[in-house]
């Protein structure tokens, strides 16, 4: 499973009698039909590589596999009845958020608790905020030049629209936006955004 700008190209470079690796030589001999689908631009592209590659688990494909949201966000509250956060392996449900590492996850909560200063927040309403962006559902046109939308709930990319006559209503875009996975990859690529284009977000 792969995207490219040019699917012919790709598939002569994947097919080239010049290849001599192992993988391509074991890609031509098991190969024996081809799908593709057309996607307006890299943004969606990317979300739905990442999902097809974890829905279908190719033998072939090893980077996107070893991806998984093993970390979570969480916050309690000291003897002295203050606010605290850590990140560590996840446990059931429960996070705030979740991540791919803990590295990425210290990257995100110093990120937010900058945010949470610059706003004026004291700790408690940073969770406060938190709590309730998990409760929101939106959905986020992509900017400019680029056709479509995403769907995302709980800090996570769940759907991908192509087009851009879609609704802005959540029961309209569960029954007509393509459903994706949440993962690292997909996650990077919604926050990102979200934090690039406020203006650009639909609250359900």
């Amino acid at each position: 499973i792969g995207k490219a700008n040019n699917i012919k190209s790709r598939i002569t470079q994947h097919f080239s009698t010049d290849q001599g690796s192992t993988k391509y030589q074991r890609l031509m001999k098991e190969c024996h039909s081809l799908t593709y689908e057309l996607f307006p631009n890299e943004t969606l592209s990317l979300i739905y590589e990442d999902h097809l590659i974890r829905q279908h688990w190719p033998p072939l494909n090893k980077a996107q596999k070893k991806q998984s949201l093993k970390f979570g966000l969480y916050s309690y509250e000291n003897g002295r009845g203050e606010v605290k956060w850590v990140v560590q392996k996840a446990i059931g449900s429960g996070a705030l958020r979740r991540f791919g590492s803990y590295v990425t996850g210290q990257q995100w909560l110093a990120d937010y608790l900058q945010l949470a200063r610059k706003n004026d927040w004291t700790q408690r309403e940073a969770l406060d905020q938190l709590v309730t962006s998990n409760h929101q559902r939106l959905i986020l046109a992509l900017p400019y030049e680029n056709t479509g939308a995403l769907f995302i709930e709980r800090g996570s990319i769940t759907g991908i629209y192509t087009h851009d006559d879609y609704l802005t209503n959540e029961e309209w875009a569960r029954a007509n936006f393509i459903p994706v996975s949440p993962s690292p990859t997909i996650n990077s690529i919604g926050m990102k955004l979200l934090e690039q284009h406020p203006d650009h977000v639909f609250l359900l």
